[in-house]
């Protein structure tokens, strides 16, 4: 049996409740999944997308994406790295190999 000496325990009896900041209440978090699933869902389809255009090159063409201003589109900022990463997944890459070294490998 443990014994604790209650004399060294604090308890804030007298602590007033905090309020909930507005971006912490459960409807924007809901929001905050929602649109994290949504853009979960939109790395996937690109780099589907990517896949099924380039095949194995799918992996550079992203990583060229993946430079600023090398694509002017609407997409988040970091979002070809993200379509890079999974991509890199979809298809077995080990990420931090370049082309030579990976090309070693399947020797």
């Amino acid at each position: 049996m443990i014994k604790v000496d209650d004399s060294r325990v604090r308890f804030m009896k007298s602590a007033a409740p905090r309020e909930v900041p507005d971006w912490a209440s459960s409807m924007n978090i809901l929001a905050w999944l929602r649109q994290r699933k949504e853009y979960r869902e939109l790395v996937l389809r690109d780099a589907t997308d990517l896949v099924a255009q380039f095949g194995d090159e799918a992996y550079s063409i992203a990583g060229i994406r993946a430079f600023p201003n090398a694509v002017d589109d609407s997409r988040p900022p970091n979002h070809w790295r993200r379509v890079k990463s999974e991509i890199a997944k979809l298809q077995g890459i080990e990420v931090g190999l370049n082309s030579a070294d990976r090309r070693e490998l399947d020797r």
